[in-house]
């Protein structure tokens, strides 16, 4: 993290007073929270849990359409 954006979070946080006692040890806290910096552009193919989405084949035949339109029809309980 850049120094301004450290001192600038510190301040939001109410540690202004930390900061300007202990400017290296409040940059270092910053940095333990936040260790790698956020990743540009796409991560690559291996770090996504999921397999990638693909375009539905254009030879697969449409979905038909129910046999009925509603639930099934219960019978009425014999007496």
């Amino acid at each position: 993290m850049e120094d301004d954006l450290i001192a600038l979070l510190a301040r939001r946080a109410g540690l202004a007073l930390a900061l300007a006692a202990f400017p290296e040890d409040v940059a270092a806290a910053a940095r333990a929270l936040r260790p790698d910096p956020m990743p540009e552009g796409e991560l690559p193919p291996e770090a996504e849990p999921w397999p990638p989405m693909r375009p539905a084949l254009s030879d697969t035949p449409p979905m038909r359409p129910a046999l009925s339109d509603g639930p099934p029809i219960r019978s009425a309980p014999s007496a």
